[in-house]
């Protein structure tokens, strides 16, 4: 079975937003919503909601409450408890309409693995480099690495929305130094 250049393009952007969401949980969602609402990309109608009023302010409450959270050097770490479940489910969620018009289960199958999958093993490492971050400064470089992540999370939305080959590029690089990064983390912790 070949799956034709549309749709994997399309599932090249939806895994482009689930990196995204290993950076922040809500800015994904807040611009796929301000995308469809501006018709940049077409959303399958169980997603009408995100379109709503009311979904785009609540994302824009919880992307600002999220990023000013992240610029508190003790808030951060403590947030790291479940900025890993919520990038998993934040990154299938945002995935999904972008994995083609397959059978339901093969859908969520790839959204859940592949979405998941991409938005956890960006957190992960990201939440490493915070650990790093807050052992070599005491925590004092914690809200530029929150900047960043939140510059790295807005500009991984555009790109997957607009350009996703290059999404793919880069959810590669970030797949390999994140992979990397947890890894040579896990050998010093057993030496």
């Amino acid at each position: 079975m070949f799956v034709d250049a549309p749709t994997l393009i399309t599932a090249l952007a939806g895994l482009g937003l689930a990196a995204a969401c290993g950076f922040r949980v809500f800015f994904p969602p807040l611009l796929l919503a301000v995308a469809s609402h501006y018709g940049w990309v077409t959303l399958p109608e169980s997603y009408s909601w995100l379109g709503t009023q009311s979904s785009f302010m609540i994302l824009s409450v919880a992307s600002v409450v999220e990023l000013l959270a992240f610029c508190i050097p003790w808030l951060d770490n403590l947030l790291d408890a479940v900025a890993v479940p919520a990038a998993l489910v934040s990154g299938v969620l945002v995935s999904f309409p972008f994995m083609g018009d397959v059978d339901p289960v093969m859908r969520w199958t790839l959204a859940i693995v592949a979405g998941g999958g991409i938005a956890g093993t960006v957190q992960t490492g990201s939440m490493a480099l915070r650990a790093l971050s807050t052992a070599a400064t005491g925590g004092l470089a914690n809200p530029v690495f929150a900047a960043i992540e939140s510059i790295f999370s807005i500009l991984m939305t555009f790109v997957a929305i607009f350009l996703p080959l290059v999404a793919a590029g880069i959810v590669a690089a970030l797949m390999y130094f994140a992979v990397r990064l947890i890894f040579k983390i896990r050998r010093r912790r057993t030496v």
